[in-house]
């Protein structure tokens, strides 16, 4: 059976998912630059923020377009997320092709930071926007 998701839902799902996941990695973001004493400059919690909304959104768009076609939205959507995250995460660890040439101007340990955030991406776009968008509105509007 078919997901019965509406559009707002999933959005609202999606945006409080990438709070969710702003939250933890601007909270790793301040650990990694307390406890390592790196001062990466590169990255501002704007940037962090956005980086954490808008994967969520798409994600989202996906999951509401996959909920209108299939009952395996959630599993495609798991799929799809975790292979987006693998493809972005292995050339940090020096896995794959060959870094592209902005990977080597990052500063000496941008890596440590970069791969937990998207982890942490990945993780709430398959588990807290599903969840989210699964429950009942509290009002019976779109």
């Amino acid at each position: 059976m078919k997901l019965s998701l509406k559009a707002k839902q999933v959005l609202h799902a999606a945006l409080m998912a990438g709070a969710a996941a702003a939250i933890v990695n601007i909270l790793i973001y301040l650990i990694m630059i307390a406890v390592g004493g790196h001062d990466w400059s590169v990255m501002i919690m704007v940037s962090i923020l956005m980086a954490s909304l808008l994967p969520n959104l798409i994600a989202a768009v996906a999951y509401y377009g996959l909920s209108r076609l299939t009952d395996k939205a959630r599993p495609i959507l798991t799929i799809g997320v975790a292979a987006f995250v693998l493809i972005s995460i292995l050339p940090h660890l020096g896995i794959g092709p060959a870094p592209s040439p902005a990977l080597a101007a990052l500063p000496e340990g941008f890596d440590l930071l970069t791969v937990p955030l998207h982890i942490v991406f990945g993780l709430t776009a398959v588990t807290v926007m599903p969840w989210l968008a699964s429950k009942e509105p509290a009002s019976g509007t779109a």
